[in-house]
C-alpha cells in the first residue's frame, strides 16, 4: 500500500513540475503577446507618421505647384509691364514721326543714323514733316508731284501689299512739267536708298549720271539707267504699282546681295502706303 501511495505522490510531483512548466510557458506567451502588442502599436504608430508624412508631401507638393504658378504669372506680369514700358518709350520715340510705315525706334534710329551723315549734322536734331500720305491724299501722282515739288531733302517710304518697306531719300527737289522729265545727281554721301526689313542701306555711287528721275506722272524715282532704277512707283489702273530692276550686277546704288532684294525677289509690287517727308534739320 505504500508502494501504492509513493507511486501516487511521484505522479503528482511530477503533474506539479508539468502545471509549474505550463504556467512558465503560459507567463511566457503573455510576455510574447505584450511584445507583440506593443509592436502593433508601434506599427499602427508609424503608418499614422507615414500618414501624416505623406499628407505633408502632398501638401508640399501642392504648395510648389502654386508657387509654380505663381511664378508664372510673375513672368507674364513682368514681360507685361516690360512690354508696356518699351511701347510707351516707342510711342514718345515715334512721337515725332507721323509714320504708318515705320513702327519701331530702331527703324527710325537706324534711318537718323544715316540721315545724319556728316559731324555736324550728327549735332542737330531731325523734324520729320508729312508732305503726302497716299490713303490720305489719294493715288494720283499729279497730287504726290503737287505736294512734294520744288522741296529739298525728302525721304520717300514704301510698304507693299506684300509687306515689304523700302525707300529713299534726295536732297534734290522733285520738280518737273508734263513735256520735261528730268534727271537730277545728288553730291556725294546725300542720296540713298534703304530697306527696312534687311536693315540695309545702299548709297549712291557718284559715278554715275544721275540719283532720281523727276516724271510728271510718277511718284518718287530713284533712277541711274535704264538698267540700273532702285525703284519707281507710278499709278496703274487706279492702284499704286511699282517697279525695280536692280540685281546683282547694279552698283549704282551699292551691292545687292540677292536680285531685287528689296522686294523679296520680285521685281514689280503693289503699295499698300506711300509716305514721303521733308527732312528738317535744326539749326
Amino acid at each position: 500500500m505504500f508502494k501504492k501511495i509513493g507511486d501516487l505522490e511521484n505522479i503528482i510531483n511530477l503533474q506539479n513540475k508539468e502545471i509549474v512548466k505550463l504556467k512558465g510557458v503560459i507567463k511566457e506567451q503573455k510576455a510574447i503577446n505584450e511584445k507583440l502588442k506593443n509592436l502593433e502599436n508601434i506599427v499602427n504608430d508609424q503608418k499614422n507618421k507615414i500618414g501624416k508624412i505623406s499628407n505633408i508631401e502632398k501638401a508640399i507638393k501642392e504648395q510648389n505647384r502654386e508657387i509654380e504658378k505663381i511664378k508664372e504669372w510673375k513672368n507674364e506680369y513682368d514681360l507685361e509691364i516690360e512690354e508696356m514700358q518699351v511701347s510707351k518709350v516707342n510711342s514718345v520715340a515715334l512721337s515725332k514721326i507721323d509714320s504708318k510705315i515705320i513702327k519701331k525706334i530702331e527703324e527710325l534710329e537706324f534711318l537718323e543714323k544715316r540721315l545724319k551723315y556728316n559731324e555736324i549734322l550728327k549735332k542737330k536734331n531731325i523734324t520729320y514733316k508729312l508732305l503726302y500720305r497716299a490713303t490720305r491724299d489719294g493715288n494720283d501722282m499729279r497730287t504726290f508731284h503737287n505736294k512734294c515739288d520744288n522741296i529739298m531733302g525728302t525721304l520717300s517710304i514704301v510698304k507693299t501689299t506684300k509687306g515689304m518697306r523700302f525707300g529713299g531719300y534726295t536732297e534734290k527737289k522733285w520738280n518737273c512739267s508734263s513735256n520735261s522729265p528730268s534727271l537730277r545727281k545728288d553730291d556725294k554721301d546725300i542720296c540713298f536708298c534703304f530697306s527696312l526689313d534687311l536693315f540695309k542701306i545702299y548709297n549712291f555711287n557718284v559715278n554715275f549720271q544721275s540719283s532720281i528721275y523727276s516724271v510728271y506722272d510718277m511718284g518718287p524715282y530713284f533712277y541711274c539707267t535704264n538698267e540700273c532704277t532702285f525703284f519707281y512707283i507710278n499709278r496703274n489702273n487706279g492702284l499704286l504699282f511699282g517697279y525695280t530692276n536692280y540685281n546683282t550686277k547694279n552698283k549704282s546704288f551699292g551691292k545687292f546681295d540677292s536680285d531685287f532684294e528689296i522686294n523679296n525677289g520680285n521685281k514689280e509690287f503693289s503699295v499698300v502706303e506711300l509716305e514721303v517727308f521733308q527732312i528738317l534739320f535744326d539749326n
